[in-house]
Order: C-alpha cells, then sequence, then structure tokens
C-alpha cells in the first residue's frame, strides 16, 4: 500500500525499515487528510491500472505541456464529492508532498472540472475568494499608495 505514494516508498528504502513497525513522522500533513490518503490507498492498493501520469500531450501553455487525462475514477469522484474545497485543496498538497500521483491527478481534474467554463464570480464562489475590486475600486486604492 505504500508503494503508492514515492516519497514513503524512498523513505522506507533509504532508512531500511520495509517491514518494520517504525513510525515515520509526517508533521506536514495532519490525520484527517493522512486518514483520506489512508483510505485512498487501501482502495487502489491492487489496482494495477492506476492512471499516475498524464501520458497524452494534447499542446503547451506558458511552457506547461497540457495533457488530456481519462476521466476521474468513480471511487476517486465519490470521495471528492464528499469533501469541501478546502479539505480537496489541502488533500492535493499532501499529495504533491507524498508524490501520489494518481490521487493527486484526480484532485487536479476535480478541481478544473469545477470551474471549467464558469465567469470569474462563479470561480471566486467555488473557492470562496472575495468579490473583485471594481476598476474605480482598484484605482483609488492605488492613488492611496
Amino acid at each position: 500500500m505504500i508503494k503508492l505514494s514515492t516519497t514513503l516508498k524512498t523513505m522506507l528504502d533509504n532508512l531500511g525499515c520495509e517491514g518494520s513497525d517504525e513510525v515515520i513522522s509526517l508533521t506536514k500533513i495532519n490525520s484527517e487528510i493522512m486518514n483520506l490518503i489512508v483510505s485512498w490507498m487501501k482502495h487502489h492498493v491492487d489496482n494495477k491500472d492506476l492512471d499516475t501520469e498524464c501520458t497524452n500531450p494534447i499542446g503547451e501553455v506558458d511552457d506547461y505541456v497540457v495533457h488530456s487525462c481519462e476521466d476521474i475514477d468513480p471511487w476517486d469522484e465519490k470521495l471528492l464529492e464528499s469533501l469541501e474545497m478546502a479539505t480537496i485543496f489541502e488533500l492535493s498538497m499532501a499529495c504533491n508532498y507524498l508524490d501520489i500521483k494518481s490521487l493527486l491527478g484526480s484532485t487536479c481534474k476535480f478541481i478544473a472540472s469545477k470551474i471549467r467554463g464558469k465567469e470569474p464570480a462563479e470561480i471566486r464562489k467555488v473557492f470562496n475568494l472575495p468579490e473583485a475590486k471594481s476598476d474605480s475600486q482598484s484605482a483609488s486604492t492605488s492613488d492611496h499608495r
């Protein structure tokens, strides 16, 4: 199960503690997020077809290669639908830190699906962001500097 995380696998290999009961401290990840990751790992432990990386490049944007990825795994989508957006962001950051490519991909695709085709005001609502300043407000703010 740990092998689904490149970071954890490397830590275990480097420490030589594979198969032991030694505790590895992951202070950057809170227990709620770690429990979600463990639940995901338990579900996917035997899944040999995990989409670990999007390998179908469809173009470039600002020097980044854009890939076309398959749909989100139905189990992953159900999990993500049950979470608040802030928790999904935390989960995404933890997956990036732990190098869990498949779950990171699912979180990113899920977030993208929530904002695709939306107007800026709708996107601010999804992410619980404050209203944008109008041009006149922006100008008056810069005049006071």
